[in-house]
């Protein structure tokens, strides 16, 4: 299933993401309790997914950050944590 996903993402199939490719994830930024602004960023996925940080995901990036990703989505299914940053 995960490398399905990385293929769809993968649209000239070099085996790489590059932020062209990347989706646009949802940003939500708040202060103090209180939603200041929302906004669409391929940068941010790309942030969190290219951990070498050689401007692609390659798959094993794309698969090790997804499963992460997952293992806490399920430990913080009631909404109540929030994502940990690297």
């Amino acid at each position: 299933q995960l490398r399905f996903g990385f293929s769809r993402l993968d649209k000239n199939k070099d085996g790489q993401i590059d932020p062209s490719e990347a989706p646009a994830i949802k940003i939500t930024r708040s202060l103090n309790g209180q939603q200041t602004s929302t906004e669409k960023s391929t940068s941010a996925w790309m942030e969190r997914y290219d951990t070498n940080k050689d401007g692609t995901v390659s798959w094993p990036e794309f698969n090790t950050t997804s499963q992460q990703i997952f293992k806490l989505s399920k430990k913080c299914g009631n909404g109540k944590c929030k994502p940990v940053s690297k």
